[in-house]
């Protein structure tokens, strides 16, 4: 058998022999590209895009601040308050302890129920000061629209605009004056106690 004999590469054969392996890191960066385009992959991209979307909309809300929560809220309680007469023995109704509510205007804007809310102690301290001028006789209306109007005009004027719609007085608890059977407490609704016959 003849031997055969090696020979050197001339300059072209090089040139081709270098080519794959220049050119097969672009191959594997193909690859790779292809990998990363497929469908699965994309499709965890998108799951977990979608998750930490989610996520972050939960927590934004949960970590809104009281107030702006508040501050949307068509009714504010102002909280429970008591009227005393400066005359009891007079007076017919001599005390009365109610919670007090009021609702805003449809037109009111979200600055002006901001403002509400932040001045809520002034609006308070502006209704005890009404109460502190009160009669006996504001009570004694079924409705107590003179009084919601006057705690309107009032607030009204605190605030600096006309922003109250409504007044809801709650859980009215009236004390009447003296008479013969003594002193009586009625709740707003109840029916008045009989009087006793006197012997």
């Amino acid at each position: 058998m003849a031997e055969q004999v090696e020979r050197a590469p001339t300059g072209d054969e090089e040139q081709a022999a270098a080519k794959p392996a220049g050119t097969a890191w672009w191959r594997r960066a193909a690859a790779r590209c292809r990998i990363l385009f497929d469908y699965r992959v994309l499709g965890f991209l998108l799951a977990m895009s979608l998750a930490w979307n989610a996520s972050m909309l939960v927590y934004l809300r949960l970590s809104r601040p009281a107030a702006a929560t508040q501050a949307v809220s068509p009714e504010f309680e102002l909280g429970s308050f008591e009227f005393e007469s400066p005359d009891p023995a007079r007076a017919p109704i001599r005390g009365a302890k109610f919670s007090l509510y009021i609702s805003l205007l449809d037109g009111v804007d979200r600055k002006a129920r901001e403002q509400l809310f932040s001045s809520r102690h002034r609006v308070q301290e502006s209704v005890e000061e009404l109460l502190r001028s009160a009669h006996g006789a504001d009570f004694e209306d079924p409705d107590l629209s003179g009084l919601k109007r006057q705690v309107q005009e009032q607030l009204n004027g605190v605030l600096g605009m006309r922003a109250i719609a409504d007044v809801i007085i709650t859980d009215l608890r009236l004390q009447r004056g003296q008479s013969a059977a003594g002193s009586q407490t009625q709740t707003a609704g109840s029916a008045s106690p009989a009087p006793t016959p006197s012997s």
